[in-house]
């Protein structure tokens, strides 16, 4: 079916029509380039702002592991000092140490009394010494005799492993009269005598107070948020303090299932995962990184999360933008093409009727045209009037 309509119209709704097609291919593809360029570029950034954090922990927690590194390896010729003298040469050693540091909870070691002790006969036992401050911050030490009936759980995890170590956190077991009990850390490094006998550790306590600190001051693209995990998945640092000492598999359940996280951050993986928040409700995506402690083997992870609005925010504002800017192009260029093609067609309107003037004989109505376009419309108007005269 022919559909009749004005050239003026055709003109309009060909080139509009065209345009807009154009138009919406042009944004449509330019908006998805566009959110993809910055979830792609706010992931690259997210993981730049967490291995940066991530490097300032590690570096102070393997600075940590170097005094007791250091002290560990001097303390490995302790044989070469009398045995009614070395305990107390230590102690001032430990002394200067603790007094130069302290972001030090406690200093302490702990000596196998079957390797110092020749007339000690059982499997168990050690002697320790530890280090602390007070409430007016004035050091104290003690000696203490301890794994009389067996080692704990964590010194004989690590006693068992023979390696450096950044424990798990737990709360304090040996305190001071009138001292409350910390939740902490604790990084040790082993003591060797002899022919590579094991002989006991020197550690440090490190109270959660020092992570949670660090952690609150990280605030990636101002709405994100960090979290610390040890090796097992315990928090050691967020935001909602309530959750320090629970681990990752209460709080996160679902994404533990979905993305093996707990086992991830055991092994030292950098990854990331694209979520729902479990504290927000918001489309996330958390950044993972690993923190290596010394030759420990056992990575801390720290993780950034920031919601995955806050990441497109600025693809989402340019759309808009070009969108707006697109509208008002149309805009101008429907004005632009009504112009031009009333100036097409209005002279051909007027050639059109006195062609159908001259159709009817009617040579006494027909008056010449008066059309100066400098075009082949002129050129046709010129003609027709020579065919009037």
């Amino acid at each position: 079916m022919k559909i009749k309509m004005r050239i003026h119209y055709k003109m309009l709704a060909g080139i509009l029509t065209t345009s807009v097609l154009v138009f919406s291919i042009a944004i449509g593809y330019i908006s998805i380039k566009s959110q993809r360029m910055a979830y792609r570029s706010a992931i690259e950034n997210a993981n730049a702002s967490a291995a940066e954090y991530a490097s300032k922990i590690e570096a102070e927690l393997n600075y940590d592991m170097v005094v007791v590194r250091t002290l560990a390896q001097a303390f490995s010729d302790y044989q070469t000092i009398p045995n009614d003298e070395w305990q107390e040469v230590y102690s001032k050693m430990y002394h200067r140490v603790y007094m130069e540091n302290p972001s030090f909870y406690k200093l302490w070691d702990s000596w196998e009394l079957n390797v110092v002790d020749t007339s000690w006969d059982r499997p168990t036992g050690r002697i320790a010494v530890t280090l602390g401050r007070d409430d007016k911050g004035t050091i104290k030490s003690g000696t203490q005799l301890r794994s009389l009936n067996g080692d704990p759980e964590h010194y004989a995890k690590v006693k068992a492993s023979g390696k450096e170590a950044i424990w798990e956190p737990y709360f304090d077991v040996f305190t001071f009269q009138d001292e409350t009990q910390k939740f902490m850390t604790t990084i040790s490094a082993p003591i060797y005598s002899g022919n590579h006998v094991w002989t006991g550790i020197v550690a440090i306590d490190i109270i959660m107070d020092e992570f949670q600190d660090i952690v609150s001051k990280i605030k990636p693209f101002e709405t994100g948020y960090a979290i610390l995990f040890s090796n097992k998945g315990i928090f050691v640092g967020h935001p909602k303090s309530e959750l320090i000492g629970k681990n990752i598999v209460e709080v996160w359940e679902t994404q533990v299932k979905e993305f093996n996280i707990t086992e991830r951050i055991s092994n030292g993986e950098r990854f990331y995962i694209e979520t729902k928040d479990p504290h927000t409700g918001e489309d996330a995506v958390a950044v993972f990184i690993p923190i290596a402690v010394g030759k420990c083997g056992t990575p801390w992870s720290l993780s950034v999360v920031v919601p995955i609005d806050t990441i497109l925010a600025e693809a989402n504002l340019n759309f808009l933008i070009s969108l707006l800017v697109g509208i008002f192009g149309l805009m101008l260029l429907s004005v632009i093409i009504y112009l031009i093609s009333k100036n097409i067609t209005h002279p051909l309107s007027k050639t059109t009727n006195l062609l159908k003037t001259l159709a009817l004989g009617d040579l006494n109505q027909a008056e010449k045209l008066d059309i100066q376009t400098g075009d082949e419309i002129e050129n046709m108007a010129i003609s027709v009037n020579t065919l009037i005269e």
